[in-house]
């Protein structure tokens, strides 16, 4: 006989506010929902939380295996946002989250169980609400004079770093390359922001944001990041084919093949057919993080004809540099 359906509710947060902050706003008290990530080939129990059908974020990986294993057998999971956004110590997801609540409701043995693996977990321990104090002192800000007065009423966390033209990052943004975080879709426009001024008759290097309206020219030089997979960045290129193939390499740091959903969004750019290839001796990254650091690097590599090759561990530190110098260099072999 099956035992009473009833709630337990635990504290939580979504992970990867910095990776999908351009989708979503949170406000708090909003119920979001759960459901388990099938796909995800970084983790195996990963849960995603969906506003309106859209992944927004995911759950903690300490609790993932738990909340996954629960959903699996017939319950349900929901998110009540509880707070603003704040820094995690996590750094394995690292970056941004938004504090929740988590809405559990199951047969009442069947939570018995959860409320004990939950609690083992000890989750809600891994925040803070702000970044270490010496990096706040110390991070410099660049033309902070030339940034909107409204950019810098909210707090000091979210003033202006560097600035070039409309575009611009806060230090946020550079607490979350320091500290080893997925960079979001800010970074990736920034940085196809200086790569245009310096390329200008370069194809791409248009935001991230329109990557589903893009109509791009394959008999002139095109270079573009995507954001694939719901939480990854690749490059698109035909680089340095002759123009003439109409043949676009994708420069993939972690996948040596391209789903269905990529190779359409790439497909519905270029108004003519197109020959797509992964090239399967592009350098592949070492961790789960770096991605958007690489697809970066990968650009800057074939815009400046260089070889695609470059030291992992030195990567961040001469993107830092570059954004700060307004002007993005190979990256260090």
């Amino acid at each position: 006989m099956s035992g009473s359906i009833i709630r337990y509710e635990f504290p939580s947060c979504i992970r990867g506010y910095h990776v999908y902050q351009e989708r979503w706003t949170p406000f708090i008290g909003e119920t979001l929902s759960c459901a388990r990530e099938t796909n995800n080939r970084h983790d195996q129990f990963a849960v995603k939380v969906m506003k309106s059908g859209t992944i927004v974020g995911h759950l903690p990986r300490k609790i993932s295996s738990t909340c996954s294993l629960f959903l699996r057998r017939g319950g349900r999971i929901d998110c009540k946002v509880t707070g603003a956004r704040r820094y995690s110590r996590d750094l394995i997801q690292g970056g941004l989250e938004i504090p929740c609540l988590l809405l559990i409701e199951g047969e009442s043995m069947v939570i018995d169980k959860v409320k004990q693996l939950l609690v083992l977990c000890d989750d809600v321990s891994g925040f803070v609400e702000n970044p270490p104090s010496k990096k706040r002192k110390t991070a410099e800000v660049i033309d902070v004079d030339d940034c909107d007065e409204s950019d810098d009423s909210e707090s000091d966390l979210d003033s202006c770093w560097v600035r070039h033209g409309r575009f611009k990052l806060t230090v946020d943004e550079k607490v979350i390359i320091e500290s080893g975080g997925i960079l979001n879709g800010k970074h990736i426009n920034f940085a196809q922001h200086l790569l245009k001024s310096q390329f200008p008759e370069t194809q791409g290097l248009d935001s991230t944001l329109l990557q589903n309206r893009l109509k791009l020219n394959s008999h002139q030089s095109v270079v573009q990041i995507l954001h694939s997979r719901t939480n990854h960045w690749i490059v698109v290129s035909n680089l340095p084919a002759a123009e003439a193939d109409r043949m676009m390499f994708v420069y993939d740091s972690i996948y040596t093949d391209i789903d269905e959903q990529t190779k359409k969004i790439i497909g519905d750019i270029f108004e003519e057919e197109i020959e797509i290839v992964v090239p399967q001796s592009t350098q592949k990254q070492k961790g789960s993080t770096d991605c958007g650091v690489f697809s970066i690097a990968m650009a800057t590599s074939l815009l400046h004809s260089q070889p695609i090759s470059f030291t992992q561990s030195l990567a961040r530190s001469h993107l830092i540099s570059c954004f700060q110098n307004r002007q993005l260099t190979p990256f260090p072999q």
